[in-house]
């Protein structure tokens, strides 16, 4: 059976779960935020990468206390929407500490950005340039490029970014309508899997920084995007990324010494600091050798991740026992399925795993449950995200 890691136990331990479901009767799904985790980790970054600013991808998890967290301890923001710049405006955060950095944006969202304040946003073809010139000559653009994201779950380049071949003719559109490129941006993938990816795509930043310097713009800006892991994995550390990146900005920035290095993580501030219960609420009599159980969360809910962002359960069994909630433990098991609480069949989020007989009121506690789970659950067929609780120790 997979287990908790010692950061979820923690949660336990700190009595942060147990309070929920002993003292306060919880029996729907929620979340335990443990908002220290966040300031850890932005103080790694600080650390690790000191002249580099976090501008945190607000999509993964736009969790207000998150936001306000991050932007107490001096980070920026990475919007792309005019939804996730009004949060960020709404806990305080100042314009000039937001990039918009969505390369192909609606007319309505660039008119709300000019409103604003919010000057500085990506692009990545000639029909941005010229709709932004139209509404709001006065911002400042920030050229993204593509990579090589092979190595990454998710390769951006896909959708965005523009090849190297023609970051030049871009910015000679720019330069003929009168609008200011300040940067270069790019993203190597989220949940990239080679350090390495960096050190090409900060070669080739510095290249197209050149280029716009040769056309009479004055670039101060680089965004190196995101593609952090939200813990440690086989793919390396962030240390070993860090390391990585700084050599790579040593190497090839070497001609702008001033310039204002930003980044975009997303899931490596909240990934580990947001721990799910769910409770089994329904289960079926035990047929063909295997157990069915239903919890009260799903693929449509805070599982979605499942699908959409390659997430592997990890989770502990707990059980309510004399009034202490304590783990579910026994050498018996069966094969089981575990279903989420919506009708459609493929609402599953454990299949054919060999479990120990479970009860209503038993509790999986879920781990790493921080990142692109509640920022895109549904209400299909009227089920609720789950409520989150904080902590911050």
């Amino acid at each position: 059976m997979l287990t908790i890691s010692n950061v979820a136990k923690d949660h336990v331990k700190q009595s942060a779960i147990p309070k929920r479901i002993l003292e306060s009767g919880q029996e729907e799904p929620f979340f335990i935020a443990d908002l220290g985790e966040v300031k850890s980790l932005l103080e790694q970054w600080h650390k690790e990468l000191p002249s580099i600013t976090p501008f945190y991808a607000v999509k993964c998890n736009p969790d207000p206390m998150v936001v306000s967290t991050l932007a107490q301890g001096g980070a920026g923001f990475d919007c792309a929407s005019k939804a996730e710049i009004e949060l960020a405006l709404s806990l305080g955060v100042p314009p000039h500490s937001i990039i918009f950095a969505n390369p192909c944006k609606p007319e309505t969202h660039i008119r709300f950005a000019k409103e604003v304040g919010v000057t500085r946003m990506t692009f990545d073809n000639s029909a941005e340039i010229s709709k932004i010139a139209h509404i709001f000559p006065e911002a400042e653009l920030v050229l993204r490029i593509a990579t090589d994201d092979s190595m990454s779950s998710y390769q951006l380049s896909n959708k965005y970014g523009v090849p190297l071949e023609y970051a030049k003719g871009l910015l000679e559109t720019a330069r003929d309508l009168k609008i200011n490129v300040i940067g270069v941006a790019f993203h190597v993938g989220s949940g990239c899997g080679d350090a390495n990816a960096y050190h090409g795509a900060i070669r080739d930043a510095a290249t197209v920084l050149a280029m716009a310097t040769e056309l009479g713009f004055s670039p101060s800006l680089l965004d190196i995007g995101g593609g952090f892991n939200g813990h440690n994995s086989k793919s390396g550390t962030f240390s070993q990324f860090a390391k990585v990146i700084r050599d790579s900005i040593t190497l090839y920035l070497q001609d702008f010494p001033g310039i204002e290095i930003i980044s975009e993580p997303g899931r490596y501030f909240v990934t580990s600091a947001f721990t799910l219960a769910t409770r089994v609420c329904s289960k079926r009599d035990i047929r063909s050798n295997k157990a069915m159980y239903y919890i009260n969360d799903g693929i449509y809910g805070s599982f979605n991740c499942m699908y959409f962002d390659h997430y592997t359960p990890v989770y502990e069994l707990l059980r309510v026992s004399n009034n202490a909630l304590v783990p579910v433990a026994s050498r018996d098991t069966i094969p089981s399925c575990v279903w989420g609480p919506t009708c459609d069949v493929v609402d599953i989020i454990l299949e054919d795993i060999p479990l120990p007989e479970l009860f209503i009121g038993d509790w999986f506690i879920f781990e790493n449950m921080g990142a692109y789970t509640n920022s895109s659950s549904t209400r299909f067929n009227g089920f609720s995200s789950p409520t989150v609780y904080y902590i911050n120790e």
